[in-house]
């Protein structure tokens, strides 16, 4: 396949280029084992494999450290979530210990860690919480640049630096682009909604989850004809996939962390209704979030 990012096959003026280091298969591809893929299933947090996958293609890499400007350290999360227990909330020590492994395996094959103290070098978190007390656990990659999917900084439960760090988007569920996109296939409801939300509510929990949004949301509408708000979407994802659509607003509230449902709604065509204070959706400083969402 072509390199991604090729504009006539020649780097755009200026632009950084990414060395990625290759790392022994415990770190990566060994962790997919038996697993079958697991994270293509479930992959909210699969933004470590796909950036990895993604920057081997690009056409800023390069295979030479000495002409790189940054550093991209690609280990698997998100394959040892579960099997492992390395966490998918935040990072458990397991997961703590396998990066300091990482860590040592780089500066042992190389100067380029210690040029710049890792202020070069890229880390992919993409648990439910981004890179939340990470950099606590991990003195050592302080000065690195961190791509996550939860913009919120640690007074919000995340590790994020405005400014420094990257918000990336998720990545949603096998078959829910198609199925946010499907709109010409898809029969239209009549009398839909004005404003839609369907997810987890944890009713038990209201100050822990969702900062309380989507718990007051929830007994503030819960009979309104206008808003509908319904517990989860998993039993049936087109009915979920039909309501989104036809709606004009989506709510996108926090969970523990960040919510996939900024995504989707603007995928399907639907406006999302932000309500993340504080939080950084993926790409604010390039995207024009204020034509498209409120």
């Amino acid at each position: 396949p072509p390199p991604i990012g090729a504009q006539d096959g020649k780097w755009a003026a200026g632009a950084p280029r990414l060395y990625v280091y290759e790392l022994p298969g415990r770190f990566g591809s060994w962790l997919q084992a038996g697993s079958h893929g697991w994270w293509q299933d479930m992959d909210l947090w699969g933004e470590d494999v796909v950036i990895h996958r993604r920057a081997l293609r690009s056409a800023y890499r390069v295979l030479d450290p000495e002409q790189a400007d940054y550093f991209l350290v690609p280990v698997h999360v998100s394959s040892g979530m579960w099997q492992l227990n390395w966490g998918f909330r935040d990072l458990l020590p397991t997961g703590v210990r396998v990066h300091e492994a990482a860590l040592q395996y780089i500066k042992e094959s190389g100067p380029f860690w210690s040029r710049k103290g890792g202020a070069d070098h890229l880390w992919v978190f993409g648990h439910d919480q981004g890179a939340w007390r990470i950099r606590a656990k991990l003195p050592e990659l302080e000065a690195s640049i961190f791509i996550n999917v939860f913009g919120a900084a640690e007074a919000q439960r995340g590790g994020h630096r405005h400014g420094h760090d990257i918000v990336c988007p998720p990545v949603l569920y096998s078959g829910v682009p198609a199925g946010l996109l499907n709109h010409h296939g898809r029969q239209r409801i009549a009398n839909p909604p004005l404003a839609f939300f369907q997810g987890k509510l944890n009713l038990h929990i209201p100050y822990e989850y969702s900062f309380g949004i989507r718990q007051g949301l929830y007994k503030a509408h819960r009979t309104s004809g206008a808003i509908l708000v319904r517990e989860g979407h998993e039993a049936n994802r087109e009915r979920y996939f039909e309501l989104m659509s036809a709606s004009k607003f989506c709510v996108a509230a926090a969970g523990f962390g960040f919510s996939t449902r900024v995504y989707e709604s603007a995928a399907a065509g639907c406006v999302p209704l932000i309500m993340m204070d504080g939080v950084e959706s993926a790409y604010e400083e390039l995207l024009p979030y204020s034509s498209f969402a409120l």
